[in-house]
């Protein structure tokens, strides 16, 4: 059976981390190991966190400084030990208790190195309305091209494979998720499912959408995957594509 390794990353995350890590704790019928890496919060992230999983066996809660969120997300895999691994944002949390058993299902299913699904992104407020679903569709590797791609937090991939490709590339900055996304989907020999539900419910907003700043360095970032396997054109064409698929996905 195969054991998924989950990383969560925070840094001053008091308000909404009990969420995220209930929801995790709530998963049924998978087997699973659960690493929380926190910055060196100043809030009440670790109090909350250790009060949580005082006596659960299969977490792992550490709290040291590091070089930012895909530093940290490299560290969590680093002292985790499943064969397959995913990350949980600290403001988002699993969209029921079957998250982990249907990812892990479907990796003994199929046998693939990859598997992704769908997500749904709500309004930080007390209705929690849904304002973007991100349906992820069956994988095309022809798709990259124009700017597709599956949601990170959706996204879960061999422990072997991670570790062949070095992990995040901290060079990338904002888009180091999409950089390993798209160096992993496009492995030689990769196998990729699709499991078709939802699987991470997110709070609207971070660190790559607010503000016109980041949204140009995020365009700039996109790219340097592509140039890094040669296909330059490719890149400057999907980096200006992948903003304009959101539109697709809002809900009005």
């Amino acid at each position: 059976m195969t054991r998924v390794s989950l990383v969560t990353v925070t840094y001053n995350s008091a308000r909404t981390i009990r969420e995220t890590v209930e929801s995790v704790l709530r998963q049924q019928s998978a087997v699973y190991s659960y690493t929380v890496v926190d910055g060196k919060s100043q809030d009440d992230t670790n109090v909350i966190v250790g009060g949580l999983c005082q006596n659960v066996s299969f977490v792992n809660h550490i709290s040291e400084p590091d070089r930012g969120i895909y530093d940290a997300m490299n560290k969590g895999v680093a002292r985790s030990s499943g064969d397959f691994i995913g990350f949980l944002n600290s403001d988002d949390f699993f969209a029921d208790e079957f998250v982990l058993r249907d990812i892990t299902k479907m990796v003994d299913q199929t046998g693939a190195d990859i598997v992704y699904g769908d997500i749904e992104i709500f309004e930080d407020d007390s209705d929690r309305r849904t304002i973007r679903s991100w349906k992820s569709g069956k994988y095309c590797k022809n798709i990259l091209k124009f700017g597709w791609h599956p949601p990170h937090p959706a996204f879960y991939m061999k422990r072997s494979l991670f570790e062949s490709l070095g992990g995040f590339d901290l060079s990338i900055g904002l888009a180091a998720d999409y950089d390993l996304m798209i160096r992993a989907l496009m492995s030689p020999g990769c196998k990729v499912a699709y499991l078709n539900r939802v699987i991470v419910k997110m709070r609207h907003g971070g660190a790559s959408t607010s503000g016109l700043k980041p949204i140009v360095q995020g365009w700039v970032s996109c790219q340097k995957p592509w140039q890094k396997l040669g296909r330059p054109y490719l890149g400057a064409l999907a980096a200006t594509l992948k903003p304009l698929r959101k539109i697709l996905q809002v809900r009005l």
